[in-house]
């Protein structure tokens, strides 16, 4: 037996079908019909438990969720994209892609620092993102540590040390050099 899910909302897109009776989990998309917005799901099935075992369970939870674990307001956007939110410090939210064919990378700021480089959170991974400050030739660094848990991927952002900086590049020659994180 198969199901798909849409959005309880105007013009709504259906997503891939996906199981019912086979325990385990998936990956769904859905959106609208005319908007560039993409909802990524986890569907778990799963038996219910002792008197229930013949009932399946299904659980439709986010797929990506950002935890603010810094004393900071965070704010994050889709890459190139204008949209921008507010990630409260201590607080987790579902993200979704506000334009699902746009580049799949998100970009982070603080209240004073200007926006970071894009970088992808589909992949189990941790890593450093400078923050430059707008005011002057300082900078502060995010560490993006995105794990896997409770089926899904969780991308927490905290506050790190410069001198925790797992790299640096001192430039001591005498020409200017750009340098670009690939």
């Amino acid at each position: 037996m198969q199901l798909c899910v849409a959005l309880n909302q105007k013009s709504p897109t259906w997503s891939d079908e996906f199981s019912m009776t086979v325990q385990g989990s998936s990956s769904i998309k859905v959106g609208y019909a005319n908007q560039p917005f993409e909802f990524n799901f986890n569907v778990l099935s799963s038996r219910a438990p002792d008197d229930y075992l013949r009932t399946f369970m299904i659980t439709i939870q986010p797929y990506f969720l950002l935890y603010n674990k810094t004393k900071h307001n965070i704010y994050y956007s889709q890459y190139d994209e204008k949209n921008e939110y507010c990630l409260a410090p201590n607080t987790t939210l579902p993200y979704h892609w506000y334009n699902g064919k746009g580049a799949r990378q998100i970009q982070i700021r603080y209240k004073d620092t200007h926006k970071s480089i894009g970088f992808r959170i589909d992949e189990v991974l941790k890593f450093d993102v400078k923050l430059d400050k707008e005011s002057s030739k300082e900078f502060v660094i995010c560490e993006v540590d995105i794990q896997f848990q409770e089926n899904s991927l969780y991308v927490i952002l905290s506050e790190k040390s410069k001198d925790e900086a797992e790299y640096q590049v001192n430039n001591q020659s005498p020409e200017s050099l750009i340098i670009v994180q690939s």
